[in-house]
């Protein structure tokens, strides 16, 4: 399969879970707002924005890829590897009780989200740009 066509399944893959976390999102701030006993609040306090806002920055840098050899794809898809977890690891790491924080500075975990993303994509941008450059100037 030709690597463009890998890349507008990705993205319509992120997309499509991104639009399916955004409706189970609405559903849990629903329930939430209903004082049912059945959500489950703990574990969705301030992650909402995790399930819509990470695969849309993913699918951004993938954009970027569109123009690029396979070569580049390659590259940026060990970066991917590396860099998505690390993301995700430092999003769920993030506390958000100020009382659990002690003298640290408190973020939310949707300022975590949007920083990393932001961060992420920059630095994807770069090793395509970088990676890009390398191989137009090894021919």
């Amino acid at each position: 399969m030709n690597y463009r066509k890998k890349i507008f399944i990705l993205i319509i893959t992120l997309l499509i879970i991104s639009g399916l976390s955004y409706l189970y999102a609405l559903y849990i701030i629903g329930c939430n707002h209903s004082s049912s006993y059945s959500c489950s609040t703990i574990f969705f306090k301030q992650l909402n924005s995790t399930f819509v806002a990470t695969p849309l920055f993913i699918s951004a840098s993938l954009l970027f890829l569109v123009i690029f050899s396979e070569k580049v794809f390659n590259i940026w898809k060990k970066y991917a590897v590396v860099a998505i977890p690390l993301m995700l690891v430092g999003i769920f790491v993030t506390k958000v009780d100020p009382v659990a924080c002690g003298i640290l500075i408190c973020t939310d975990r949707t300022f975590m989200i949007f920083f990393l993303g932001i961060v992420y994509t920059i630095l994807s941008v770069l090793v395509t740009i970088i990676s890009a450059l390398y191989y137009k100037t090894k021919k």
